[in-house]
């Protein structure tokens, strides 16, 4: 029998280990169905998208829905923070024109363009200080397209820098003519200078999931700060948590990769009724391991958003070693009543 120091060490140990491998497989959590939308997700596994009505929506981990406020046609959500805090980008009826705008969306009500410089744009990216990053149009010349940080600082605009994502430290990736950037500390960096070098996401030990294009071909790519480009193979690479954990697509289909591990969602996911869906690509993954994607009928053709949720589920693990830690205090209180 474990004595009650090792039961309280690996309880100790445990949210660490149980995020930093790979789940032995994933439910499914259907979301919606009829569509495919971009999709992100925060630590407590909300995902962020749009419904087959068009209307920008949050879905909790529970199943439950909530429909966000604001009149926005084609809307489309890039980021949501742990508060909530949802951006992105759509027509905005009660705005001067119809054109594009980079929208954000508050967790308590309301929905407002990032005020910014300009007459279009999107919002790509929000951390949880609420900085948002993205690009806007027509802010020092007609038909120009610059790249934006705004913080409560003060905003910065740039010519041939296009941010992405940013996270809580505040530092920035994105993509540009002069290929794959880093902003950091109010410098920026090439980390990449092909052309074809493309940011999706950036982790909090600024990891940047993306992809290089040669020529027809996408290639799944993970950038370590001060390090060359890791290539995972043909694909591309959407997200990546601080655990290391990178999801995206390859050849079609949707893929998680770990440390240097390539394994194919549709192979970890416990379908009820095996082979019915398949998962075309993987877009967003957070700290605890879920995992938002795309699904399509193989009988029907029908699109879903699903959210996979891991199995165990790294709090229910945490949750039963702690018990068992209780456990063998009770047991060696009850021994030395014995003895």
């Amino acid at each position: 029998m474990l004595s009650l120091k090792r039961l309280l060490a690996i309880a100790t140990c445990l949210p660490a280990l149980a995020l930093a491998q790979v789940p032995a497989a994933y439910r499914g959590l259907p979301l919606q169905t009829g569509i495919w939308s971009h999709m992100a997700i925060n630590d407590l596994g909300q995902v962020a998208g749009t419904t087959v009505e068009g209307r920008p929506t949050v879905w909790n981990r529970d199943g439950s829905a909530t429909t966000l406020v604001g009149d926005v046609t084609g809307a489309l959500l890039f980021s949501i923070n742990n508060s909530g805090t949802v951006v992105g980008a759509g027509t905005a009826p009660w705005y001067s024109n119809d054109r594009v705008q980079p929208l954000v969306w508050y967790a308590d009500g309301g929905v407002v363009r990032v005020p910014l410089e300009g007459q279009s744009g999107e919002a790509k990216g929000i951390n949880g200080r609420g900085d948002i990053v993205g690009s806007v149009g027509d802010v020092f010349a007609p038909g120009g397209w610059f790249g934006f940080i705004h913080r409560q600082e003060g905003t910065l605009y740039f010519d041939d820098f296009h941010p992405v994502a940013i996270n809580d430290a505040g530092e920035v990736v994105g993509s540009g003519p002069l290929g794959l950037q880093r902003w950091r500390n109010g410098q920026l960096s090439q980390v990449e200078s092909m052309p074809g070098a493309w940011a999706f996401a950036l982790n909090s030990h600024g990891w940047i999931a993306g992809a290089i294009v040669h020529e027809t071909d996408w290639y799944a790519t993970v950038w370590l700060p001060d390090q060359p480009g890791n290539s995972l193979g043909q694909g591309i690479a959407y997200d990546v948590n601080d655990q290391g954990m990178v999801v995206g697509v390859s050849h079609g289909r949707a893929m998680l990769w770990h440390e240097g591990a390539a394994y194919r969602l549709d192979d970890l996911w416990r379908q009820e009724y095996p082979g019915e869906w398949e998962l075309l690509s993987a877009e967003a993954i957070n700290e605890g391991g879920d995992i938002a994607a795309l699904a399509r009928n193989t009988l029907t053709g029908d699109a879903m958003m699903v959210l996979l949720l891991p199995v165990p589920e790294p709090a229910a693990v945490w949750q039963m070693l702690a018990a068992m830690a209780v456990l063998g205090t009770l047991r060696l209180k009850s021994g030395r009543r014995s003895a």
